[in-house]
């Protein structure tokens, strides 16, 4: 049975007003990857869902994570990357023993890992973020999403299979190389890892990210640039380079319906940066309306996130998607919309209504380092 908590109701009574109690229900939730960068903004919302109390399980594969203080509790889990099997295990070992009833999961390799392991999680009481049937092969191989999106008719960069550097020579010729640039990326990569802008203006590749093979390169100079990286041309995507108005699109999704959904208008000053420096968040309806139909077409079901570029005001573009939220999902929170908290409602049954509608629109953010409050048993955990 569910643990309800009654909490006293924090504003001042007026003369002849008594404080009255609210029952909320406790969920006993499990967040992974909780040393992101970000990870603060995740937890600070669900702790502040205001019809449930969220007592927090933090993972991590990094036992030195700072977030770690934040949460309850603090379990750290073999990575799925590197071992997917010993992590389902471990995750299903761990949420038995704290009772975990939601466990959220944050990267695609923990959702590839526990697929097909939702009765196991089920059989001990525990709701994955993830839905049973959600496209995790598909959102994790680019080829594999822009071919299904492009046969459904929606709309997705022009694209092309590159496996070899002769491929790529041919096939960026083809996409009209010299005349504009391209950007080449591996099928299954993510953080930007592996992600070659192919510039004719360049003389020499040039790094765009710090201590990551991510760069601006001439296409006759890229062969050199992945010898010298110990890269090859294996499973690669060759894309036309677009420069457009750029939106992460959070969504609460169930069997392919989009049921909540909010758009974030990028703001960085490098395009290829692999984590946020800030969003504007904006109820662009065309971009949502692009991102809900391909919900639909990919059956997504859980926690999504899309990214969506816009080649004009009114032609939305699919440039990627997940089955999991992305590490900034918190940055919508000052909008008045607290996306994590409505995974929840939705996921568990929990009075869950959209809130998109109602969210402040042209709300600005940026990251900052803040102090927060931690739980106290926790004040010996030093930093």
């Amino acid at each position: 049975a569910p643990v309800i908590v009654y909490v006293m109701n924090h504003a001042a009574p007026r003369i002849g007003q008594e404080f009255s109690l609210t029952e909320l229900r406790i969920v006993r939730t499990a967040l992974t990857c909780v040393g992101g960068r970000l990870s603060y903004d995740t937890i600070h919302a669900l702790r502040s869902a205001g019809d449930f109390e969220c007592w927090l399980l933090g993972i991590d594969g990094n036992p030195d994570g700072d977030p770690r203080v934040l949460c309850d509790d603090f379990r750290v889990l073999p990575s799925a990357a590197e071992d997917a099997d010993a992590f389902a295990q471990a995750a299903l070992k761990t949420c038995e023993e704290f009772s975990i009833e939601f466990l959220i999961l944050s990267s695609d390799e923990e959702v590839k890992a526990v697929q097909g392991s939702h009765d196991r999680f089920a059989a001990i009481g525990t709701t994955l973020s993830c839905g049973r049937d959600c496209p995790i092969d598909m959102v994790m191989d680019k080829l594999s999403l822009y071919r299904t999106l492009g046969e459904a008719g929606v709309q997705t960069l022009k694209f092309a299979e590159v496996s070899s550097h002769e491929d790529l020579q041919r096939e960026a010729v083809q996409m009209g190389y010299p005349d504009v640039k391209l950007v080449l990326k591996p099928r299954t990569g993510r953080g930007s890892r592996g992600v070659i802008l192919l510039d004719p203006a360049a003389t020499a590749f040039a790094n765009l990210i710090p201590n990551r093979f991510c760069g601006v390169c001439p296409l006759d100079l890229v062969g050199g640039a992945f010898a010298e990286h110990g890269q090859n041309f294996g499973d690669y995507l060759l894309m036309e380079y677009m420069e457009g108005d750029t939106y992460d699109v959070d969504v609460v999704a169930r069997d392919g319906a989009a049921l909540d959904i909010v758009s974030r208008l990028r703001q960085l000053r490098n395009a290829f940066w692999p984590t946020s420096t800030g969003h504007k968040i904006l109820r662009d309806a065309k971009a949502q309306a692009a991102v809900a139909e391909a919900c639909e077409v990919m059956g997504m079901d859980g926690a999504s996130d899309f990214d969506v570029i816009m080649r004009g005001p009114d032609d939305p573009i699919i440039l990627d998607a997940a089955c999991r939220f992305s590490g900034s999902v918190g940055a919508s929170m000052p909008a008045g919309i607290n996306v994590p908290a409505q995974m929840v409602r939705e996921r568990l049954g929990l009075n869950f209504a959209p809130q998109a509608a109602s969210a402040r629109d042209g709300v600005v953010v940026r990251p900052f380092l803040t102090m927060a409050e931690i739980p106290e048993h926790n004040e010996t955990d030093l930093l």
